[in-house]
């Protein structure tokens, strides 16, 4: 099962950082997190497919094969990155499955994705331009934290269901 704890962690110790920096140095903490989070997305992701292909994959060759496709995948949109991969590993019809028991709890691959592309929106920004001279606009630790929490329940739902299968 994906695990949050080290995450949640890491967001409150930036927190504290940026809770204390002056306001000048506070954009860094927020990249910071920003990109923590985004990292532990993509690797819980992963994770989700690797834990299946392990228990279902047997054959060297097929091993291979997934692993490539998890090394692939660079990225955590849910249409771009995560749904591919997923149905790599499962088949479309066990998506399917997995999208008919997201409905029953009531989650939404909706706000799951709506999410991801704010964050994956972000990160962009954040990795690929230097603070010097610019007053860009990242989101607070408690911004990530809430995200993190909302993102959690759903991908956490998605790892019960593919666990079932």
């Amino acid at each position: 099962m994906i695990d949050k704890t080290k995450i949640e962690e890491t967001i409150d110790r930036i927190k504290e950082h940026y809770d204390n920096a002056p306001t000048e140095m506070s954009i860094f903490y927020s990249k910071l997190v920003l990109l923590e989070l985004c990292g532990w997305i993509e690797e819980s992701m992963d994770d989700i497919a690797r834990r299946y292909a392990t228990r279902k994959i047997g054959e060297p060759i097929f091993i291979n094969m997934h692993s490539g496709i998890v090394s692939r995948t660079h990225g955590f949109l849910w249409k771009r990155h995560f749904r591919p991969m997923l149905c790599s590993t499962v088949g479309i019809y066990h998506l399917e499955k997995i999208h008919e028991c997201l409905q029953h709890n009531q989650l939404s691959i909706d706000r799951l994705r709506n999410e991801l592309h704010k964050l994956w929106k972000l990160r962009g920004q954040a990795a690929h331009t230097h603070t010097i001279d610019m007053t860009p606009k990242y989101p607070t630790p408690d911004y990530c934290k809430s995200s993190l929490k909302m993102i959690y329940d759903i991908l956490l739902q998605i790892d019960i269901a593919v666990s079932q299968l």
